[in-house]
Order: structure tokens, then sequence, then C-alpha cells
């Protein structure tokens, strides 16, 4: 499979809605509402009350919203005009439109001048970048305080399963081998040194969508000249058996420690951003 050019991906991700809210936030299946409230659990957390945020990639406005209930001042941006466009009419049917702002942009090149936010957040979105670094580099340049960086990974039972071509939250016709064929494409990916292995996205092979190994998106991500002060993994889920949520989230508790922060379907990376900027 021959990945999309930069230029191609992002024309595709431009006019993408991804309707992540009633997917992902509201979905049926237990496991999969799970998996996503857990993230943005993560950032809620994280991210002190009364600070002015920069949600990098902010979709449908999840993320945004959860953070100007605590009292944050927040300003959401996403490539795709459907995307923002939901989010601005989530953010009025929460009642937050007094604390957010949303617009479209490219985050590997914004427009905001250097340290314009206490906290910059990106969930779920860098995998989608041509330019991973370029991308972890801008981030960095935007905030005083730290920057925080969730991407997809690929040593969590449902990301296999994702990888072998299945739905983790249901079972279907490729259940008996979609995890199986995800762990060997997994291995394959960590034998020969790959950062990651490609999902895709929407149904398309072609989109960049990188599962990555947590210690290489590091790597990476200190590249782009940010210092990783902590990480821990996110959503430790088991494929298609919701009886097992309770079991999950135990396993949460010890989400920051090594081993297990490397195991979630996700991980959160808390960085200090760039002290030197040209």
């Amino acid at each position: 499979m021959t990945l999309a050019t930069a230029e191609q991906n992002k024309e595709i991700y431009g006019s993408l809605h991804d309707q992540i809210i009633t997917k992902r936030f509201r979905a049926a299946s237990p496991i999969r509402r799970f998996v996503h409230r857990s993230q943005y659990g993560i950032f809620a957390d994280l991210v002190p009350a009364g600070s002015t945020v920069l949600d990098a990639g902010c979709g449908e406005g999840i993320l945004s919203v959860m953070l100007a209930a605590k009292g944050c001042t927040v300003t959401g941006v996403d490539l795709s005009e459907p995307n923002i466009e939901a989010a601005k009419k989530y953010a009025a049917e929460e009642g937050a439109s007094d604390r957010t702002t949303f617009m479209v942009g490219d985050i590997e090149h914004m427009s905001f001048p250097d340290k314009s936010f206490d906290y910059v957040v990106s969930s779920h979105v860098l995998e989608h970048v041509p330019d991973f670094q370029q991308g972890a580099r801008e981030l960095g340049r935007l905030a005083k305080k730290e920057v925080m960086i969730a991407i997809p990974t690929c040593l969590n039972p449902t990301s296999m399963t994702l990888l072998g071509g299945d739905k983790y939250w249901t079972i279907s016709r490729k259940t008996l081998y979609g995890l199986p064929v995800g762990f060997v494409r997994v291995m394959w990916g960590l034998i020969t040194g790959q950062e990651g292995v490609n999902e895709g996205y929407a149904g398309m092979e072609e989109l960049i969508h990188l599962r990555r190994f947590p210690w290489r998106a590091k790597k990476s991500i200190e590249k782009a000249g940010l210092k990783v002060k902590r990480y821990r993994g996110s959503s430790y889920a088991f494929p298609y058996v919701p009886f097992l949520l309770p079991l999950s989230k135990l396993l949460a508790k010890g989400a920051w420690l090594p081993v297990f922060r490397e195991c979630g379907h996700g991980v959160t990376f808390v960085c200090e951003p760039l002290r030197r900027l040209s």
C-alpha cells in the first residue's frame, strides 16, 4: 500500500467529519466509550483550572469543552472545517461558547505568536500529521508551561485488533484473526525497527495514522526539541469483553510505571516546551 502524499493527506483530512461525539464519546459499546473517555479524562486531570489552553487538533471540541467546564479559556484548532462547525455547535449546546474559540488551521504551521498559551494539548492528532516532528515542534513553540501530547500506540490488544483489521468493541467475522494478524504486524514492526504500524483511517489505508511504539515516539518528540518529563499509558482495555472493564480501570492505577506505560491503547506525554525559539 502506497501512502498518500503530505498534500493528499491534508486534503482528505481537511474534508473529513470525524463524528467523534456520536461514534466514540457516546458510543453504544461500553469498551469504546471507556477507551476514549479515559483519554479525555487524563487531560482534564492534568491541565490546571483557569489556564489558557490550545487544543491542537480539537475535532468536535469534546476536550475543549471539558477544559472550559473547569474554568480554562480554550482555543481549538482543527484541519477539518466540518469538525470545527460541529465543535462550535457542541460548545453552544454545553454552555461553553464564552470560554471556547474554534478555528480551522494546520497544526504543523499555526499563526499564533510564540508562547501564546499556558498549556498546549493534542489528543490523538500527531499520528495523522505528515511530519510528526514538525507538528511537535510547533506545539512546543506555542506553550508557556507544558505541552501534553497523546498518541495511539500498538502494544495493547485493542490496538492490535485494529491493526489486524477488526473492531475491538464488537465481535465480527474478522474476530478470529484480527488480534493474531495485528500481533504479527506489531512484532514485525518491533523487529525491523519501525516507528510503529500504520492503521489507516476512516477505511482508507493510504492515510497516515501510525500507532507508535511509545519509547520510539518519545525519541521523535525529543528530536523535535521538547523534553519529555514523564509519560503514561491510557485506556488499558481488552477487546470484545466489557465485563473486564473493572480490570482495565485497576490496571490504569499503574499507568505511570515503566512497562505499564508502554502497554495502553495510547500514551500521553507531558513535555517541557521549547526554550529556544528561532
